[in-house]
């Protein structure tokens, strides 16, 4: 088994220059889908990534999204564990940090996004389930 990511695109960019005495801060989050598509014989889920990154002279934002393939079967725990197992969090990371950098940079932002995450991915499922039922009912 393994995880991979595929069609990464981006959604929304957006970032501005302010003044204030603000220290870089940064967000990472993924939503990964609970259902599955099939393109050809392959079955995926879609994924999407937020990166917002704050400093001092600064913000800026970036939605972005890709599908995951080699998910099939997996149980929501399973899916996030081997997102980190096979780099896809950070494959799709680096991806919004590319596109984000360059736009903090024609603001006159000086936030430096890390080439890692800074922080720890924060993964959710989504839709998301309702309070007391399983993924299963």
């Amino acid at each position: 088994m393994s995880l991979y990511l595929s069609s990464p695109m981006v959604v929304r960019l957006r970032a501005t220059h302010i003044g204030g005495e603000a220290e870089d801060e940064f967000l990472w989050k993924i939503r990964i889908s609970r259902e599955t598509f099939t393109s050809g014989d392959r079955p995926g889920r879609t994924i999407s990534g937020f990166l917002r990154a704050d400093g001092p002279t600064g913000w800026g934002d970036i939605d972005v999204g890709g599908v995951v393939y080699g998910s099939e079967g997996m149980a929501d725990e399973e899916i996030m564990a081997a997102m980190i197992e096979y780099w896809v969090d950070e494959t799709l990371y680096d991806f919004a940090r590319s596109h984000l950098q360059p736009l903090l940079a024609t603001t006159a932002c000086e936030v430096r996004i890390p080439l890692a995450s800074p922080v720890e991915t924060e993964m959710v499922m989504f839709p998301e389930e309702p309070d007391g039922a399983s993924p299963d009912e």
